[in-house]
């Protein structure tokens, strides 16, 4: 069975920064389709929000600032049932760590600040590497490059492709559990 083709995190239509999301209160018709009844809409295709965590605080639930790649910061809220708790005791909020939101929409809160009120965080997740690290990474992928993804490798031969995407390379330092972190591009 053909792979699935990678998909480029550089992809403005399917990573929006903050400004391209679609608005709570607007159908953009990038995203949405009003469904039949009028009362609702239906998702046209599949986004995501990426932002690193620049800094978070809880008091009656978790509230983060996080900057996207067009380096814009704003405040996702948590308004689900546990306040976004479960995060904070798990040890997963960290800044420099970066939130990915599947389909926000854009809010503006009652103070005046701006972006995302979430209230489902079966479509959070935060994840343990910088928005550079991840956006490195998936320029490497795109570029489909034949050098090894171990940090600090030299070695071009004998590499194994990933098993879970087909692309990436790694060395037998690297397959035997050496630590590593995702590296950017070498020039």
């Amino acid at each position: 069975m053909p792979r699935a083709p990678v998909v480029d995190l550089r992809n403005g239509l399917s990573f929006p920064s903050y400004l391209n999301c679609p608005h709570e209160f607007d159908l953009d018709s990038r995203y949405l389709r009003e469904d039949p009844n009028g009362i609702s809409a239906s998702h046209v295709r599949h986004w995501c929000y990426f932002g690193e965590i620049v800094n978070f605080d809880v008091f009656s639930r978790l509230t983060v600032d996080v900057r996207d790649a067009a380096r814009t910061v704003v405040r996702a809220a948590f308004y689900d049932d546990d306040r976004g708790m479960p995060l904070v005791e798990a040890g997963t909020v960290r800044r420099g760590y970066t939130l990915a939101h599947l389909y926000p929409l854009r809010h503006s809160f009652v103070d005046g600040s701006y972006g995302f009120r979430m209230e489902e965080t079966s479509d959070i997740k935060i994840l343990p590497y910088s928005l550079r690290e991840i956006l490195a990474a998936s320029d490497r992928l795109q570029l489909s490059r034949l050098s090894c993804w171990h940090e600090g490798c030299t070695e071009a031969e004998e590499l194994m492709k990933c098993k879970g995407c087909g692309r990436a390379k790694y060395c037998r330092k690297a397959r035997l559990g050496a630590p590593s972190r995702i590296v950017e591009s070498r020039p």
